[in-house]
């Protein structure tokens, strides 16, 4: 009897020995169980949750071993790919042994335990976040899960049964994005191709994710995946609990792996409230459109032009005036045909800024297709998209060009000219619009919705604009905190601005000057310009120009960008060409000689070669494969710009001095030019807004083709310009009528209100 009882005991050992070593095992060739090797450490509720899910959380993938001299041991030891054993991340969180003692993990643990029952709460926390990442090879990295079933998950969990201390808790979804980064240790291949966009598909799957140096390609080697927990986890705790545990996992299947978080992060308990800061705005906000409706109404009522005229403060009264300040957006002044051409160019080159920045959100929002993107560089017609910044050049051109006239006009008319009146005029046109929209993206903004990136999107705006406002206003943003620009594309006024005020001097002294050294003059200055770009690019290695690339998610972290780019003396150049174009204008006007009527036309075919020449040129700088030479480069970076900004001046001299040319002076003065001309810098202003706005928004990835691009870019023109002509009405329209009675104390010459 005792002796079968013995063997029973024997019996009963050995075998739950080989169940232990049996379910080892099975843990070890599993993906969930890469948290269940440290189940020990664990509670038992959150180790037998584990244990359950094996069978339906993870798949098994047994494919075929084949020699290939190019491919890296892609298998185990145990024959699993490492592809294949990607934990479910809430899970690999939530049982981690590594996250700090505290409310994280006491949440996170019960979280795991209303898991496994089918609690809804945790299943809605686990289907919000990224299961498994799918589309890596065709560039899609960044998965955004379901931000709102995470980030308006509320619950109130009632206490343990048999625990009388505690009471119910609320818990509430943190909806995360976790940046994985990860690379093969070994290098299993020094193979020096030539950079490709199509891969091989019998080689190595790191062929097509490994970093090999072509800037066209999407990182597929970093991944950003959705992650909800509950609201009292933080990125430390998350980044704690992930990190060691990843890297464990990585050096099993010879991969670094490393986490970073950056703070992206939310949950609605974090939002602020409305500050007493931003009420004061809501309200002079409301105020000024109070205004405009009283004067618009009030002027509606009067019976003559001259009852407005009577008292210094109506008239101030009357500058808000919808109607007045409508009237003087509509009305049209063609008078000179080359200058009146302007128009139309400010229109079209302004709707191409917006497309440009539009096109953009591709490199940021996630891509499903992001290898139709990277291919989109390989076609020669691209260029006229991806070398876009280069119409920047145009408005420097022209802006140098009607200074430079309506100056020496003056300079004729008066022989002076008030330099500090001038400047504060320039300040006092710009400025108020701006500010406007300066504190609106500082403090109203961050409070008009939600999404996976608004933190990181319309939350770094925010905090840009609310910490470096003071630079923009004082128009020195793109030399003092760029890589924090408060808004993006704001460094063009502070260029403007800057190169206003230096060719006021130059104009005067062109002006002072016998008229031969004085283009002499202009000329050496241009020259100068030219240099600095050249000694930048030959000498130490600068870019030729600047790259919209599809890895590029925020433009203020291109160094290119904020050494380079935004900075004033890499601009004069261009705006110079304008200068010497308006003094050759203004010149003519005092002779009766014109260009032949052949010739004409043949210099304005020649203007859009040089400026389309100027910007095709660039597509061998998209090419990694092609190598030109640093005198080639550098030749490229100080004649670009101002090739382009040439071939548009030139075309604009043709039409002023040029014969024979009605056909092409009417189509480049249509009626509706000139007013929606005058919405441009609104439109300029305001577009970015809408386009971050959507950034922050967005839950899904978008799918990149021509077809959406235009779409996307119909809505955002007409936005643009319809909140731009809001803007006229109540706020650029009036402040520059109050500047026209309070500080010129005289009545502009139309043509000089033109030119402003």
């Amino acid at each position: 009897m005792h002796c079968k009882s013995i063997l029973v005991l024997l019996s009963c050992f050995f075998l739950s020995v080989f169940c232990y070593h049996s379910l080892s095992d099975f843990c070890h060739n599993f993906s969930l169980n890469q948290t269940c090797q440290g189940a020990k450490n664990y509670t038992r509720e959150a180790a037998e949750f584990q244990l359950e899910e094996k069978n339906y959380t993870s798949v098994v993938i047994q494919p075929r071993r084949r020699v290939n001299v190019n491919s890296d041991s892609t298998l185990t030891t145990s024959g699993i790919s490492w592809y294949s054993k990607i934990p479910l991340l809430p899970v690999f969180f939530a049982s981690s042994p590594t996250i700090p003692e505290g409310n994280c993990k006491r949440h996170a643990l019960r979280y795991l335990e209303e898991l496994r029952n089918g609690t809804l709460w945790a299943v809605q926390m686990f289907d919000a976040s990224t299961k498994y990442p799918d589309g890596i090879i065709t560039g899609n990295t960044r998965h955004f899960g379901n931000f709102d079933g995470c980030y308006d998950l509320k619950t109130s969990i009632p206490r343990y049964k048999f625990d009388i201390e505690t009471e119910d808790e609320e818990i509430n979804g943190r909806y995360c994005l976790v940046k994985v980064e990860y690379h093969k240790m070994s290098n299993f291949s020094d193979r020096k191709d030539p950079h490709t966009l199509e891969f091989d598909t019998n080689d190595s799957v790191w062929e097509a994710i490994k970093e090999k140096g072509d800037f066209r390609r999407v990182k597929r080697y970093i991944l950003e995946l959705a992650l909800c927990v509950p609201d009292s986890c933080g990125t430390v705790d998350i980044k704690q609990a992930l990190a060691e545990p990843l890297k464990e996992i990585g050096l099993e299947n010879d991969i670094f792996i490393d986490i970073t978080m950056k703070g992206n992060c939310q949950a609605q308990n974090d939002k602020a409230k409305l500050s007493t800061v931003a009420k004061i705005y809501c309200y002079t906000i409301l105020s000024l459109v109070l205004l405009v409706i009283a004067s618009t109404w009030y002027e509606s009522t009067m019976k003559s032009d001259n009852e407005k005229d009577n008292f210094m403060l109506l008239d101030l009264f009357l500058c808000f005036s919808a109607r007045r300040n409508y009237k003087s957006i509509a009305k049209t002044t063609y008078s000179h045909p080359g200058l009146d051409s302007i128009h139309i160019f400010r229109v079209m080159f302004m709707i191409m800024v917006i497309y440009g920045h539009r096109s953009m959100q591709y490199y940021t929002n996630p891509t499903m297709n992001s290898h139709a993107l990277e291919f989109s560089y390989t076609l020669p017609i691209s260029i006229f998209l991806y070398n876009g910044p280069i119409i920047v050049e145009a408005f420097f051109g022209f802006g140098g060009l009607l200074l430079a006239y309506y100056v020496l006009m003056e300079l004729d008319k008066k022989g002076k000219i008030d330099f500090i009146k001038a400047i504060v005029f320039r300040y006092i046109r710009l400025t108020p619009p701006y500010a406007v929209l300066i504190m609106f993206i500082a403090l109203i903004l961050p409070h008009l919705g939600s999404g996976p990136y608004w933190s990181l999107k319309v939350g770094l705006e925010s905090e840009s604009c609310s910490n470096n406002w003071w630079a923009n206003l004082l128009y020195i943003n793109n030399y003092v905190n760029t890589d924090k620009l408060c808004m993006f594309q704001s460094w063009y006024l502070s260029t403007d601005y800057h190169l206003y005020i230096l060719s006021l001097f130059t104009i005067y002294a062109f002006w002072k000057m016998p008229r031969r050294l004085g283009y002499a003059f202009l000329v050496s200055i241009i020259f100068i310009g030219c240099l600095i770009p050249f000694s930048l690019t030959y000498f130490y290695g600068v870019q030729p120009m600047f790259r919209g690339l599809p890895f590029m998610q925020e433009v203020r972290e291109d160094d290119y960008f904020i050494n380079h780019y935004i900075k004033t003396h890499e601009r004069l150049t261009s705006y110079f060409i304008g200068v010497l174009g308006g003094a050759i204008v203004y010149d003519h006007k005092k002779s009766l000689w014109k260009l032949p009527k052949v010739t004409s036309h043949i210099l304005y075919l020649c203007c859009w070669i040089i400026a389309v020449s100027s910007l095709y040129l660039g597509l061998k700088y998209y090419n990694p494969n092609a190598h030109p030479s640093k005198l080639e480069t550098a030749l490229y970076a100080s004649l670009s710009r101002p090739g382009f900004a040439f071939g548009m001046v030139l075309g604009t001299i043709v039409l002023s001095v040029g014969e024979g040319l009605e056909r092409l002076q009417g189509f480049h003065q249509p009626s509706w030019a000139q007013p929606i001309s005058k919405l441009t810098y609104g439109a300029f202003l305001v577009h970015n807004i809408n386009q971050v706005y959507d950034i922050g928004v967005r839950r899904i990835a978008q799918v990149f083709s021509i077809h959406n691009m235009v779409s996307d870019l119909i809505p955002d023109i007409v936005l643009s310009f319809f909140f731009s002509f809001v803007i006229a009405l109540v706020i650029e329209g009036p402040f520059r009528n109050i500047e026209k009675r309070l500080l010129r104390k005289e009545k502009i010459p139309k043509d000089q209100e033109k030119c402003n």
